[in-house]
């Protein structure tokens, strides 16, 4: 019998998973991460019972579930803040005896055993490139009421902005998780360099990768079929992400710029930039015409998994942040 406070034994748990950026359609690094997690959890463990919550009905092969996974849709009136509002009530009326959150958001209401990803901890290291706009209303009095709230909640610490809120949250998770995933050494000790924390609970567990998509395409004609759905012609160089300042994407512009003036044997290679705009994209628009490279840029948005796995085949030289 399931008492709240008491765990059960491995292989008897209910286990909790923030399942809305892993259904988010168009995924990046942290919905890749959380999407890749859910797969495997499901290959992996056939014991315990999962619950998967998120905002939306679950899609892309997320809701094809074994026997001990189940999908909690919780629906809310309001988008903002879902995790606050809308996971906060689930937790506090049927709390799992275990919550994974695979980003560093855990909700105000947890369980004790809580565990939370933290992916990196730049927005202390570099604010100015994490936006700065409110979260929910900015204008009038709902405006006003919810940076109350926020200003309230947080101890007249924290607005209702999105660097507050990915302060706020880090410090929050810092205090409440059980157990804190860093996915680098590097990550795990930029948490306890800032937060001044021992990192007794901060357990460093790598990224991995997908070893059967990820190999040698030997399929020219998909690549050929890739390459002419994108009108891109070789050699190119790529870059796969969000077009936001913090990946240095005008860092890599401008070394891609200096290296086209050096080199004569680079004068019809192109950069490709894969991903949707997100913060500082204007600025990345600037650097392109500031480099004179309107004609050695290609954008071409975001593009599915396999479309991605045949263009990095493609590429003369991969580019990563």
């Amino acid at each position: 019998m399931r008492t709240r406070g008491a765990y059960r034994r491995l292989g008897n748990m209910i286990i909790g998973i923030d399942s809305s950026r892993a259904n988010e359609s168009e995924r990046t690094g942290t919905e890749w991460y959380s999407y890749h997690l859910i797969q495997e959890f499901k290959k992996l463990d056939l014991q315990n019972e999962f619950k998967l919550y998120s905002p939306g009905p679950l899609k892309d092969g997320l809701e094809n579930l074994p026997k001990n996974f189940t999908s909690r849709v919780l629906k809310s009136p309001a988008e903002m803040l879902w995790t606050q509002t809308r996971l906060t009530a689930e937790m506090l009326l049927n709390p799992p005896d275990v919550l994974f959150v695979p980003a560093h958001t855990i909700p105000i209401i947890h369980p004790k055993m809580t565990i939370v990803t933290c992916h990196d901890v730049g927005f202390e290291r570099f604010p100015e490139l994490y936006a700065t706009h409110s979260i929910g209303p900015a204008h009038g009095l709902k405006g006003l009421a919810v940076k109350a709230a926020a200003k309230i909640a947080t101890g007249f610490k924290y607005s209702n902005n999105e660097l507050d809120y990915h302060r706020w949250s880090m410090k929050f998770a810092l205090k409440h998780a059980h157990k804190i995933i860093a996915i680098s050494e590097f990550t795990k000790k930029e948490i306890q360099e800032i937060y001044k924390v021992s990192g007794e609970n901060i357990s460093v567990i790598h990224n991995g990768f997908d070893q059967e998509k990820f190999v040698p395409v030997k399929n020219q004609s998909a690549i050929n079929a890739t390459l002419q759905k994108y009108d891109i012609d070789k050699p190119f160089y790529l870059f796969v992400g969000r077009l936001e300042e913090k990946k240095n994407i005008s860092g890599m512009l401008e070394a891609f710029a200096i290296a086209k003036a050096k080199e004569q044997n680079l004068s019809k290679t192109i950069f490709v930039l894969a991903g949707r705009p997100g913060y500082g994209y204007d600025r990345i628009q600037s650097a392109i015409k500031r480099l004179s490279l309107e004609d050695s840029v290609k954008q071409i948005g975001w593009i599915p998994d396999i479309d991605r796995i045949n263009l990095m085949n493609a590429a003369k030289i991969f580019l990563f942040a």
